[in-house]
Formats: structure tokens, sequence, C-alpha cells
């Protein structure tokens, strides 16, 4: 079958049908509360994700930060750092030139151009390959345990 029939399928099934996939892939009911529509799209998810693989390490341990901040551990970082605002200027010293950047809507400002990523800008101020990110001090390097 199809992925698009698959996904078809599920989209038409009653609330007590779902319940029933439900139960054939997880081996248990569908946590109490559960509406219709948040079983389909859990039962549309879980279709795709076998066909082309889930969710990647780093987005499950996101939602595992953001699950544990919901559930009372507010020490819990709930992402890796908060995005940058537009409007938000970025300097950084580079062998004695200063350099600022903007943080537009959609991409970075620098010398007169938009950029898609920092990285891109600290490639064209250093020439070398490095992570945007850490080059303007917005992310350290991972310390050794």
């Amino acid at each position: 079958m199809s992925l698009d029939d698959e996904l078809a399928r599920i989209e038409r099934m009653p609330k007590e049908m779902l319940r029933e996939h439900w139960r054939r892939i997880h081996q248990k009911d569908p946590p109490p509360g559960f509406s219709a529509k948040l079983i389909r799209g859990a039962l549309m998810f879980d279709v795709q994700a076998a066909r082309y693989g889930g969710l990647s390490a780093t987005a499950r341990r996101k939602l595992e930060r953001i699950a544990s901040r919901l559930d009372g551990d507010k020490s819990a970082p709930v992402l890796d750092s908060a995005p940058l605002a537009p409007g938000t200027r970025l300097i950084r010293e580079w062998r004695g030139k200063r350099h600022v950047v903007e943080v537009l809507n959609e991409g970075f400002a620098y010398r007169g151009s938009v950029y898609g990523s920092l990285s891109e800008i600290a490639r064209t101020i250093t020439g070398a390959h490095w992570s945007g990110p850490r080059f303007f001090g917005l992310k350290n390097r991972r310390k050794s345990p």
C-alpha cells in the first residue's frame, strides 16, 4: 500500500478504529484524553517514521528536555540556546578589525550583504571553516567530562 493510501485510510478511521490501530502498534491503549484528531496525527507520524525513519537523536533530546520542563523540573534547559531576536548586533574582533553582524528576520546582514548563516560570515571573515555560533561567542566548545 502506498504511503498516501495508508495515510488516507487513517484519515477516514472513526475513533474506535483509531484506538484499535494504536493498540496494535503500541501494545497499549492510547493515553486517556487523547482526541481522535491527536490519535490520528500520532498514527500518521508512526506510519511515516516507519517508512522514512523517526526523529533524529538531537530532536529526541530536545523533546525530552521540553517534557522534563513540562513535568515540573524548572531547571531543565528547554533548548540549547535562545533564538537571536531580529535587530540583535553581534560584534567580533578578528585580527585587529571589528566585525558587526545584524540579525534579520531571515538571515544575517554583514557589510551590505545578507547571509543565510553565521558560519558563512565566519568563513568570509577568516577564510577558514568555523562554526558561526562559536566564532561569535554564542556557543562554547564542548567540555570533556
